[in-house]
């Protein structure tokens, strides 16, 4: 039997979204009835982006909610940081997205701190794409309604999970892989020494995208990752230039 977006669409929807159940049962060869969705594409689409496909672990279905053509955008940055940044941290993001071209569509995670920020400042003045860690049709976090409803309307949103599936602590590990691959370059606006950041940095070096930093006085804890990741040779991003550099240099 010839495997086709339809099976892909049912084993996501059997299975939740979960990527090793769904591997499993493709090698298995169990297939379930295949299904169709309105606002899901596969591994098997034209809309599906090249960038994925780098994946070790390539989403198999991605549903959404929004403008799937934003996929195709050739200009897609990435700006993700804690859930608690300092002043300076929000500030500095907000200057970021205000320096940054109209034309870059900028991916994030939607979380609250940096992600939300990010979106909220670039919705009406860039494509935003925000990839979830919970299905597609639930808010997470209840705090981002709004948000979630105006990129629902204007941006895109995406998850590789259906529905109202819950978001686990091993959804949002697996989403950073999304976002890394989808961008380039990958600004790090704030990161404590132990952050869940540090997750989309690693995926982001797998797959050679480089890494844009905002460093930090050394006594802000808010930002002891960020200078430890330019300690490590990441990029620092210290001025309006330093974003020109990049353009013409770089992921853009």
């Amino acid at each position: 039997m010839k495997l086709s977006s339809a099976h892909l669409i049912g084993l996501a929807l059997a299975h939740r979204g979960e990527y090793h159940k769904i591997a499993r049962a493709l090698k298995q060869r169990r297939y379930v009835e295949p299904a169709h969705h309105e606002a899901a594409i596969t591994i098997f689409d034209r809309h599906y982006p090249n960038s994925l496909r780098l994946l070790t672990q390539p989403p198999f279905v991605l549903f959404y909610q929004g403008n799937i053509n934003l996929l195709s955008s050739r200009r897609c940055v990435a700006i993700i940081g804690s859930r608690k940044p300092s002043a300076y941290g929000i500030a500095m993001t907000r200057k970021l997205v205000d320096a940054l071209p109209n034309d870059v569509v900028i991916v994030s995670g939607l979380a609250k701190g940096i992600d939300g920020i990010a979106h909220q400042h670039a919705l009406h003045t860039h494509g935003c794409v925000g990839v979830l860690g919970c299905g597609i049709e639930r808010v997470y976090p209840r705090a981002h309604h709004f948000l979630f409803e105006a990129m629902a309307k204007q941006q895109l949103l995406l998850s590789e999970y259906p529905d109202h599936v819950p978001g686990y602590k091993h959804h949002f590990v697996a989403r950073n892989r999304i976002i890394a691959a989808l961008s380039n370059p990958i600004y790090v606006m704030a990161a404590q020494a132990k952050s869940g950041t540090l997750i989309t940095v690693d995926y982001g070096l797998a797959l050679q995208k480089d890494i844009v930093v905002l460093p930090y006085n050394i006594d802000d804890a808010s930002g002891v990752g960020c200078n430890n990741l330019i300690a490590s040779g990441a990029l620092m991003l210290t001025n309006a230039e330093d974003l020109f550099i990049i353009e013409n240099g770089n992921g853009l």
